[in-house]
């Protein structure tokens, strides 16, 4: 959307954005030709800047911020399990996709939803979700439930491979991320796995508590065609995610390969930005053209 200088991509990809609108804007719109026209008399930095405090996904084309990546990996020294557990506790492309390749190279994949919160997933393209969890085992928790959370603690704590898509605040408030596991198991977690915690922009702050999809980091990332006349344009559906997945997967068979263990701090706005570095290092020439995905909104 075209602002009083330059544009900005905006995803109101969950119902509850829809309600945020007046405050991010001090004024109600009630479909997206009235934002538009809201967005259009305001400026981008504090547009971005406002809505992100507010838990928006909004960003602007090609965003000069460098998140710091947390990675704390180690040498596990542990002999590889001949078909590795994975717990997955993420949701809708990246961490799915990462899980799914890691299932076609022989791990074992446990997929977990929130009996609250269930794979927002599941109301897109039911071709896309079983796609991506066939074969998984499902197992849905109730993450209000003491009893539930100390099984869901059981279950992650012998695990290989986790992969979680959460803000860190998120699972730290319910004692489910790898720093409270850690602290359950006496300073160490028993089974020492490869924690990939997949994120919009990454762990530190501010960044950590930005929200984000694939379609908007992407135009942060820079990972947008810039020959459209009018605006930047969105190049394939949500690229930052299949990006991520891919990246990801390999990146987990590798240092499992190398007997690695630890947390990966690994982000939607990481996999687009190093994609789009690694075309403009290569000259600039795609192995194919982009096409134009059809917009839904």
């Amino acid at each position: 959307m075209p602002t009083k200088e330059g544009h900005i991509a905006v995803n109101l990809a969950r119902p509850e954005d829809w309600t945020l609108l007046p405050a991010w804007l001090e004024a109600s719109a009630n479909d997206w030709s009235q934002l538009a026209a809201l967005v259009a008399r305001r400026s981008a930095a504090s547009l971005v800047e406002r809505g992100r405090l507010m838990g928006l996904a909004v960003a602007r084309p090609n965003e000069a911020i460098v998140p710091d990546a947390v990675d704390a990996l180690s040498d596990s020294g542990a002999d590889s399990a001949p078909s590795p557990l994975v717990v997955d506790l993420s949701a809708l492309w990246a961490g799915p996709l990462c899980s799914h390749l890691l299932q076609q190279c022989g791990f074992q994949v446990i997929k977990v939803e929130s009996l609250q919160r269930p794979d927002g997933a599941r109301e897109g393209s039911p071709k896309h979700f079983e796609a991506l969890h066939e074969g998984k085992e499902f197992r849905c928790f109730d993450f209000r439930d003491p009893a539930d959370l100390r099984r869901l603690r059981k279950l992650l704590a012998r695990a290989d491979v986790v992969i979680e898509g959460s803000r860190p605040r998120a699972l730290r408030a319910l004692a489910l991320d790898r720093d409270s596991l850690a602290m359950q198991a006496g300073g160490g977690i028993a089974a020492s796995p490869l924690w990939l915690s997949l994120t919009a922009y990454g762990r530190c702050s501010p960044f950590g508590d930005w929200v984000g999809f694939g379609d908007d980091v992407a135009i942060a990332a820079g990972a947008f065609d810039s020959l459209q006349p009018e605006a930047p344009a969105f190049i394939a559906d949500a690229i930052a995610d299949p990006l991520a997945g891919l990246l990801t997967a390999w990146l987990i068979l590798e240092l499992r390969r190398r007997r690695v263990s630890g947390l990966i701090d690994f982000s939607l706005f990481r996999a687009a930005k190093f994609c789009v570095n690694w075309v403009g290092d290569s000259g600039g020439v795609l192995a194919s053209p982009i096409r134009q995905p059809v917009l839904r909104c």
